[in-house]
């Protein structure tokens, strides 16, 4: 495909930055641009694509708004260049005429006399400067008359450049440019070391490309990020056709960009940062009921309908007993299984999580055999519990080998039955039903946090999370854990099935 390149087995895309465009701050002087897709040489088809796709969405979105919200930007880098080089032409350069180095206290007399001479020499001599110096006395003069303040006279296109240049040569030398919207998000990125095939980061790109299309490439300043916050809001509300509930998270996450910036930038902002009005209730997710989970569980054992494939039974049935969710079991590796023991786990203290309070083990109470079958099933040799086909590893951990929406709806299917449809149920259930029937058998408040990884107490969070990692060997603390939750899910506990419980 077009603009692939291969590096170390990994794809990126790259692509030249148009010539008109080159010499705007964005680009940072680079003649191309150039991400990683983040996948393998020999990843499916369809993932490349996918990959492609985002890539190149990426690319020519910051196009469009460098040329569509730019424009007086990409007039300002023009005219910045044309000063620039009439300085070249004589041998000059910015911050030469700087009145700090004519300061006789600080270089000594004859320093400064040489340095007056050098800014006459310029006022004077030069040409596109003389004749700037001699307009710009004129409007001096027609303002001086009758002792009034005369209307500011626009300056004639032909002493613009002249203007910009004389105004480089007197300021002292720029050392670093300003901050503009197009550094935040790559910032915010590269410092949090986010994985880019990720859908939630993906996701996060897509709603700060949001207000950068509304700033474009402006400095970053308290005005800018207030007009743009502003005008971001009217957008949202208006034309998005979102709940006020998913406004407010979007702006949530832009504004932490924001302040990721402040913070690490040193930037002296005070923004005001817009309120959203909350006028929706926000969708509570249907607790799935003690007889659901036994169909659900049913549709789990059956091998027999074309949907079915190991790694969907495997999912499932943890997902039903623990406060585990599908990223998590999909970055899950097989040495963090442990079934073969008096209480069988999995760890959680080596996986990439949400965050560090879910670090934790996970009980497996329920059908413990036949997930150990299902493991063999599944063992390709990889490093990970699901098969390659599922979930792969790269350099930025694991990622699913479709993608995260297709593995979801593909399990979501059993929560569609005719008799399941109506209730609503998505994977994302089990965890919040978990939960639910620990607090209704009055389960233990150290047990509960540990089980679910929450963090609503963060020191109680942190004391366990570390002694949890001391503790992991220690069959009695993972036998209390694994009692809790049997009598908690107390009827999934199926005599009838060919594997029972501990």
């Amino acid at each position: 495909m077009k603009y692939l390149q291969a590096n170390n087995g990994t794809l990126f895309y790259r692509r030249s930055v148009p010539t008109e465009l080159l010499e705007h701050p964005h680009w940072e002087g680079k003649k191309f641009w150039s991400t990683s897709m983040s996948i393998r040489t020999d990843a499916p088809q369809d993932t490349v694509n996918d990959a492609w796709n985002r890539c190149n969405s990426q690319f020519n979105d910051t196009i469009e708004i460098i040329k569509n919200r730019n424009i007086h930007v990409l007039s300002e880098i023009d005219l910045e260049r044309r000063a620039t080089n009439l300085l070249k032409m004589h041998n000059l350069k910015p911050g030469d005429g700087d009145p700090a180095l004519g300061d006789i206290k600080r270089v000594g007399a004859e320093k400064a006399s040489l340095q007056d001479s050098l800014v006459v020499h310029v006022a004077s001599e030069i040409e596109p400067f003389r004749q700037y110096q001699d307009w710009n006395r004129e409007d001096r003069l027609k303002r001086g008359k009758d002792g009034n303040p005369a209307p500011v006279i626009q300056i004639p296109d032909e002493h613009r450049v002249a203007e910009r240049a004389w105004i480089l040569f007197k300021n002292p030398a720029p050392t670093t440019r300003p901050v503009q919207f197009g550094d935040l998000w790559p910032l915010y990125e590269r410092q949090k070391q986010l994985n880019m095939a990720d859908r939630n980061n993906i996701n996060k790109r897509v709603r700060w490309n949001r207000l950068y299309k509304i700033c474009g490439d402006d400095v970053v300043s308290t005005l800018s990020i207030n007009e743009g916050l502003r005008e971001w809001k009217q957008q949202r509300i208006l034309h998005g056709n979102v709940q006020d509930q998913t406004i407010n998270k979007e702006l949530r996450q832009i504004v932490a960009i924001l302040n990721h910036a402040k913070r690490e930038l040193a930037l002296d902002l005070n923004w005001v940062t817009p309120k959203i009005e909350i006028r929706t209730q926000e969708r509570e997710r249907p607790v799935i009921s003690q007889e659901h989970y036994k169909q659900i569980f049913d549709g789990i054992k059956d091998t027999n309908p074309r949907r079915y494939a190991p790694w969907k039974e495997f999912v499932l049935t943890v997902l039903c007993q623990s406060s585990a969710i599908m990223s998590e079991l999909m970055r899950l590796e097989r040495k963090d299984i442990h079934l073969d023991g008096t209480t069988p786990f999995i760890s959680l203290y080596d996986t990439e999580l949400k965050t560090e309070d879910r670090k934790r083990i996970v009980p497996i109470v329920f059908r413990t055999e036949r997930l150990s079958a299902l493991l063999n099933e599944m063992d390709e040799g990889q490093e990970s519990a699901l098969p390659p086909s599922v979930a792969t590893k790269t350099s930025n951990g694991y990622e699913w080998t479709t993608s995260e929406s297709n593995a979801n709806h593909a399990l979501n299917r059993y929560f569609q039955t005719p008799s399941l449809k109506a209730s609503g149920y998505t994977t994302y259930c089990t965890r919040h039903s978990f939960t639910l029937y620990l607090k209704m058998a009055r389960t233990d408040s150290n047990d509960l946090l540990y089980l679910c990884g929450w963090s609503g107490n963060s020191g109680q969070s942190k004391m366990l999370k570390h002694y949890g990692r001391q503790g992991i060997g220690n069959p009695q603390m993972v036998s209390q854990l694994a009692q809790s939750v049997r009598k908690a899910l107390f009827f999934l506990d199926d005599p009838a099935d060919n594997v029972t419980a501990l």
